[in-house]
């Protein structure tokens, strides 16, 4: 068996908190963070460093709500739409991509409206020089990797590396959610 390597979990004093506030709140989660604390806390099982990392993701991507587009996104989206279904390409192409910019000219990104929760959480650095944005989008890109199979695959240092902050970072948006009801 290779070293053996600790994680320090959330400081006593804000889980005491937590507690505290929720005892004294008359306090029902919604579905969306009802979701993610169950993934979250499911995640505390898991001893698989991707499959802990992956599971913290779900749950942070449970907490996000993609907004609508503005007009002006919009617009220009529905002219690639109407220049993809008059141009040339193979039926089932024109499909896939008339399709896929449809659901563009909806909403949001996930990573940016990711971000912008992440904006949320201030300046706590979850990891030296990550703000809470940096921190979201390098989990997101790790998590796109794993979750797409890219290969060479993803370095097992680096996911088990940002498992444990980012169980602090969904933790603290939990926390955020249960404090600001």
């Amino acid at each position: 068996m290779g070293p053996m390597t600790g994680v320090v979990g959330r400081a006593a004093a804000r889980l005491a908190e937590l507690v505290r506030a929720a005892s004294e709140l008359d306090f029902t989660w919604g579905e969306r963070e009802q979701l993610a604390y169950d993934l979250h806390s499911a995640s505390f099982s898991e001893e698989n460093a991707d499959a802990r990392f992956l599971m913290l993701m779900m749950a942070l991507e449970t907490l996000i709500e993609q907004e609508s587009r503005s007009e002006a996104a919009v617009a220009h989206l529905e002219r690639l739409i109407a220049d993809t279904r008059a141009g040339d390409l193979p039926p089932g192409e024109v499909a896939s991509l008339a399709g896929s910019l449809e659901e563009l000219a909806k909403r949001e990104s996930v990573g940016s409206a990711g971000r912008r929760l992440a904006r949320t959480l201030g300046d706590t650095e979850y990891l030296p020089g990550e703000p809470p944005p940096v921190f979201f989008t390098r989990c997101y890109e790790l998590r796109s990797a794993l979750v797409h199979g890219h290969y060479p695959r993803a370095d097992r240092g680096e996911v088990g590396g940002r498992a444990a902050p980012l169980e602090g970072f969904v933790g603290d948006l939990l926390g955020a959610a249960l404090l600001g009801h």
